[in-house]
């Protein structure tokens, strides 16, 4: 995998209020930028590995893009990772919680490509890196004021 953005936001919350805004996938436009909706596809409950959203975001110069997500893996109050499927890209959010001694979390946010094409990695990945990375640090900004109102 392809390291695309990383950030990592200090808030003075509790883990699990945290993971449980994380885990709602329907609410990620809520902090994320250029996510212009997100539903549920099934019945599942949210955080339950397997769940799967249909997202719609904004993309540079393709404009609107639907991508199907689906739950990878989540550990309660500490990890959650989801896997879309939007080619050539193949994103993969990883989004890991660690509670401080002093109240607050640690909540480390990433994203990476599984795209395994050497062509998608050296002429369209970095791109995709600078444009992510604004939206990443936009993105741990808003999650810090949604969670410490």
């Amino acid at each position: 995998m392809i390291l695309l953005a990383k950030t990592e936001t200090r808030i003075a919350t509790a883990a699990s209020r945290a993971y449980q805004l994380l885990i709602n996938m329907e609410r990620f436009g809520e902090w994320f930028p250029e996510v212009t909706s997100i539903k549920s596809v099934d019945d599942m409950a949210h955080g339950k590995v397997g769940k799967e959203y249909l997202e719609t975001v904004t993309l540079p110069v393709l404009g609107q893009r639907k991508i199907r997500l689906c739950v990878a893996e989540a550990i309660k109050n500490q990890r959650f990772v989801t896997e879309g499927n939007l080619v050539p890209i193949l994103p993969r959010m990883d989004i890991f919680i660690a509670e401080l001694s002093d109240g607050e979390i640690l909540v480390k946010w990433s994203m990476f490509s599984r795209s395994p094409n050497k062509l998608v990695q050296i002429l369209l990945l970095p791109s995709v890196k600078r444009v992510l990375q604004q939206r990443a640090d936009i993105a741990s900004v808003r999650l810090k004021q949604l969670l410490e109102d």
